[in-house]
């Protein structure tokens, strides 16, 4: 299964010319979110950065089950910041939660560096 999310992010990102791609999943609690493949954060981050469903702009995402696009993520009441991950260059944030049969299995995130509308 990580090869298969590392070619969506790394084709996700091309398509959209975003600078990152990240997929966080639902695993076994239904709670959390994992980082679970990425194209432009640090890898050693994947597996290791977890957050609460509500927590974050990510975990915003999947709580409200609507895509949350800022142009300027930082500014944002709910942007919680990973240091692992390296994302301190990142300015614009767009994630989608990924659902299926009505429910919520993850979220996609793409960031860039430059400030962009989504």
């Amino acid at each position: 299964m990580s090869e298969t999310l590392a070619n969506v992010t790394d084709l996700v990102a091309k398509r959209l010319d975003a600078d990152v791609c990240s997929i966080y999943l639902i695993d076994t609690d239904p709670e959390k979110l994992t980082l679970m493949a990425t194209i432009g954060l640090d890898i050693g981050a994947v597996s290791r950065v977890q957050l609460r469903v509500g927590e974050g702009l990510v975990g915003m995402a999947a709580q409200e089950r609507a895509p949350v696009a800022l142009k300027h993520a930082r500014d944002h009441v709910n942007f919680r910041y990973f240091p692992e991950t390296g994302e301190e260059r990142y300015e614009s944030l767009l994630a989608a939660p990924l659902i299926m049969q009505s429910a919520t299995i993850g979220v996609l995130v793409i960031q860039t560096v430059e400030p962009r509308d989504f």
